[in-house]
């Protein structure tokens, strides 16, 4: 699917071509809990107000109801305060054109070239933090640029899926290339914890041959590699410690069809 630039556009968007995909962030997770605590503030307020003035008339115990008004204002305010915080907050947006990705917050532009981008990092924050909560942006792609910045996006982007699977297909075209001459060259090629070479595929102090590689595929946030003996798991190792991990699943699908 392809979007037409408006007027409204940025200017520096022009020069990139025709839009392929935008991406734009929801509403921060802070303004749905400010709801809630609005809508909880509410409850205890209408559940304490009354029968406290019933109990007030009638000269009876009024304690337990002035504690549940005071928790629904308490919860109204903090709603309220969380909501001014954050519902105007500046909301991104990420233009994809086929040779680089554009974000675009508070007018501003950064662009970033598809052959710029040294590495990708696939992060499951939920793994480091066990308080994470669904839909809390927890879920994260990483793009370090070879002038050393680096760009983090995350599940507040709508479509977040086909968008890393966007930045796969488009850094691919640029990574693979130099990986598949180096492998010519017989070099080995890193990538974090695991390397791969003409002898096969490494983990640590590991090998397995390419006549014994089965399989890489990712799963619930890792990296599984399979040996032929039986489909038995030769290394099973976390996204985040594997930058590039697109193309060294691309890499060894191609050497174990060439190496086997």
């Amino acid at each position: 699917m392809t979007t037409q630039l408006s007027d409204s556009h940025p200017e520096a968007l022009r020069g990139l071509g025709e839009v392929l995909e935008v991406y734009k962030t929801g509403l921060a997770l802070p303004v749905y809990v400010a709801f809630v605590l609005l809508f909880m503030g509410g409850c205890f307020c209408a559940i304490g107000v009354a029968p406290l003035f019933v109990a007030a008339q009638g000269g009876g115990g009024h304690l337990p109801l002035l504690k549940a008004v005071i928790a629904g204002i308490v919860s109204f305010a903090f709603g309220i305060n969380l909501l001014r915080k954050n519902w105007r907050k500046p909301r991104l947006q990420v233009f994809i054109f086929r040779q680089a990705l554009a974000c675009v917050e508070k007018g501003e532009v950064e662009i970033i070239r598809w052959e710029d981008v040294d590495r990708v990092l696939r992060v499951d924050g939920s793994r480091n933090d066990p308080y994470c909560l669904p839909g809390d942006g927890v879920y994260q792609v990483v793009l370090h640029r070879r002038d050393g910045r680096q760009f983090v996006f995350n599940e507040s982007l709508s479509g977040f899926r086909s968008f890393s699977q966007l930045v796969r297909e488009h850094t691919l075209r640029y990574m693979l290339p130099p990986a598949l001459r180096a492998y010519e060259a017989r070099a080995t090629i890193g990538f974090g914890e695991i390397s791969v070479s003409p002898e096969g595929i490494h983990c640590g102090r590991d090998t397995l041959p390419w006549d014994l590689f089965e399989q890489a595929e990712v799963s619930k946030g890792r990296l599984l590699l399979y040996s032929r003996n039986g489909r038995k798991l030769f290394a099973r190792v976390e996204l985040a410690q594997v930058p590039n991990f697109h193309v060294l699943l691309a890499l060894a699908e191609h050497c174990h069809v060439r190496d086997a």
